[in-house]
């Protein structure tokens, strides 16, 4: 390894946030200036993403269980489509299908972080389970 490296385990690297969808019953929930990323928005193959398909407003965000992540960090699907890895051009909410992956300040890169994930998606399918859709 290179001169200043250490080499530590990826869970003391980052943060793992979850995500979730605000009820799709209320409209003052829906339609606003936050946008609101599913598997469905990132599962293109490229490493950016910036534009999603719906959108939500301030109220979906803090009378729900998703969360905001930043410009920079990563999605990755966690159900269904196992292993999808992106990253955000903007921040963004984001639904339970999904984790967030923020690097911790100062301990590693996120575009590190990012090569990482991907070089580990085919061993994550390996011990994703589940009965209709694969999770991890």
């Amino acid at each position: 390894m290179a001169g200043d490296w250490n080499r530590i385990c990826l869970a003391d690297a980052i943060e793992i946030i979850s995500g979730g969808t605000p009820k799709t019953n209320v409209p003052e929930y829906w339609g606003g200036n936050i946008p609101w990323l599913s598997v469905a928005d990132f599962n293109t193959g490229y490493r950016w993403i910036s534009d999603t398909e719906k959108s939500i407003t301030e109220h979906g965000l803090t009378d729900s269980a998703t969360a905001l992540l930043n410009n920079g960090d990563i999605i990755i699907s966690a159900r269904g489509t196992v292993g999808v890895v992106a990253q955000l051009a903007k921040p963004m909410a984001f639904n339970q299908s999904c984790y967030g992956i923020r690097g911790k300040n100062g301990v590693a890169d996120t575009d590190f972080i990012y090569y990482a994930l991907r070089h580990a998606v085919s061993e994550m399918k390996q011990v994703a389970h589940g009965g209709v859709f694969d999770t991890i």
